[in-house]
């Protein structure tokens, strides 16, 4: 591998950066007070693919070109595109379009490329891959020989990049999540943020126009802060334990005889339930207005569960719903019922002035669609009314903002809605759980009232409800075959005709 470096007296760091071209070449100091040289290079074709670093020692110093190799290099095994440090340079971030499998890659011929991009992130502590960690979502179209860059950029929280889909792309830099894209009409050739401020980007487009973005959450804050006016609602919110019997009763939602209950993994919350039925309405009902009148009534109370499969069962009047967990439970109804009503009459007690403000935004790779097969029957035109495909990715929210009897005002709760199953514990788990909704209402209650309060008790409380999540999956890997590794669908495998055998996972690693 042999690469031309041309390597000069260092001044300052800052001089020498303004004369490189930053996603080409990058200079930093590591942790031992060493200038590195960051850059693309190759040595089996003309292309770049690897990623080399060379230490700028005093004795390496030349006022002419040298030819010398990299100290050490990363093989990426793809075209690279774009490259950017993180501000605190702890982690490389390239981008790269990655080579076929098997394909020939020579000096002599410019090895295929995908159309898909990916960016890939190099520690800089061990100069290794950090695994499990690649952002997707952006692409590139032109050929081996034009692939051009696609210029990226970092904050603490976030990651950029531009695509040549018409689109840049924000990302979540710790989990590679992509939270939103910033459209155009052509390619979109960079996105930077604002030097000290992540919540505002700038994009540049072939469309020949620079946007300039700001976060839902920035906006939110402007809105309310440009708008404030007077109280406009009166609102409470409670919470209160609803967990039922945890040993030897059979769970609601999937169905399965030989599912039942044998621990907790986590405590439900009301109404943390699979789905709520009359005789659990009808008799809140009756009990509410024992004690409030006609205050709550059949007219003005909505119930509505969470949708989690990993719940006690047999707190229906259906015989359907029942047969499952062999008939009514009634320690099960009880547990729901009082803890319902228990929630309603605390949040009675803290009703305050309050103002509520909705807020949406989309969430990318959070849910899949686990019937594709069913979903491409719809016509044509009625599939093009939906620029998301065959899944809703909009996440919707109410802030409830109330003020203190001290003035002050204070984030009192959230409702919000997002179209997936709960089912992130799969039917061979017999733990009570909140899966993934309860699980983010108990992480997002966690972080408003503190780590030291425990479950249910504090006074913030956030609502993850269930909404139109027919047909829509958590388990990003989706379906196969456990006996061959085959995608289970009418187009690639019935997996021998038994259903048991398709299992949909991911992306966690381990299973109940």
């Amino acid at each position: 591998m042999k690469n031309v470096i041309s390597s000069v007296p260092i001044e300052s760091e800052g001089a020498i950066n303004e004369s490189i071209d930053p996603n080409v070449l990058k200079l930093f100091k590591n942790e031992s007070d060493e200038y590195v040289l960051v850059f693309m290079c190759s040595d089996l074709t003309s292309i770049p693919h690897k990623i080399g670093f060379y230490k700028l020692t005093p004795d390496r110093f030349s006022f002419t070109p040298v030819i010398t190799s990299p100290d050490a290099a990363v093989e990426l095994n793809g075209h690279t595109v774009g490259l950017n440090l993180s501000k605190d340079r702890r982690y490389l971030y390239v981008s790269l379009r990655s080579w076929p499998e098997n394909s020939l890659v020579s000096a002599f011929e410019l090895p295929a490329i995908s159309s898909e991009i990916e960016t890939k992130v190099i520690d800089m502590k061990t100069l290794t891959l950090v695994e499990d960690l690649t952002f997707f979502g952006h692409k590139a179209f032109t050929p081996s020989h034009q692939a051009y860059y696609l210029y990226l950029d970092t904050s603490e929280s976030f990651i950029t990049s531009g695509s040549e889909n018409s689109k840049g792309i924000i990302w979540e830099r710790s989990s590679g999540i992509k939270l939103s894209e910033l459209k155009h009409d052509a390619c979109v050739n960079s996105v930077a943020f604002y030097p000290n401020d992540e919540e505002r980007c700038i994009s540049i487009s072939d469309d020949g126009t620079i946007k300039v973005w700001e976060s839902l959450n920035r906006y939110k804050t402007f809105v309310t802060a440009s708008s404030k006016t007077t109280n406009s609602h009166n609102a409470g919110v409670g919470i209160a334990d609803i967990t039922g019997p945890a040993a030897e009763i059979g769970m609601m939602g999937y169905a399965a005889l030989e599912q039942i209950t044998n621990g907790i993994h986590m405590r439900q919350f009301s109404p943390d339930v699979g789905m709520m039925g009359h005789l659990v309405k009808r008799e809140v009902i009756n009990r509410l207005e024992n004690e409030f009148g006609d205050l709550y009534t059949q007219t003005n109370v909505v119930l509505s569960g969470t949708h989690t499969h990993s719940g006690p069962a047999g707190y229906f009047q259906y015989l359907l719903f029942d047969i499952s967990c062999l008939g009514f439970i009634q320690q099960t109804y009880e547990a729901i019922v009082s803890g319902v009503v228990e929630s309603i009459r605390r949040a009675h007690k803290n009703i305050k002035p309050s103002n509520i403000y909705y807020t949406e935004g989309k969430l990318y790779d959070s849910n899949i669609n686990r019937s594709p097969t069913s979903y491409e029957a719809n016509p044509e035109e009625e599939k093009l009314e939906y620029e998301d495909g065959n899944t809703d990715k909009i996440f919707s929210q109410l802030h409830i903002i109330s003020t203190q009897d001290n003035g002050e005002e204070k984030l009192a709760g959230v409702l919000n809605w997002f179209a997936v199953h709960p089912t992130s514990m799969p039917n061979s788990n017999q733990l009570i759980s909140g899966d993934n909704k309860g699980y983010a209402s108990y992480l997002f209650e966690k972080k408003i009232n503190g780590e030291s309060i425990m479950p249910g008790k504090g006074d913030f409380v956030a609502a993850f409800a269930s909404t139109n999540h027919g047909d829509v999956s958590p388990n990003l890997d989706g379906p196969k075959c456990i006996d061959t590794g085959e995608k289970c669908d009418l187009y690639h495998s019935t997996c021998n005709g038994r259903v048991q055998n398709c299992i949909a996972s991911g992306p966690g690693k381990k299973s109940i």
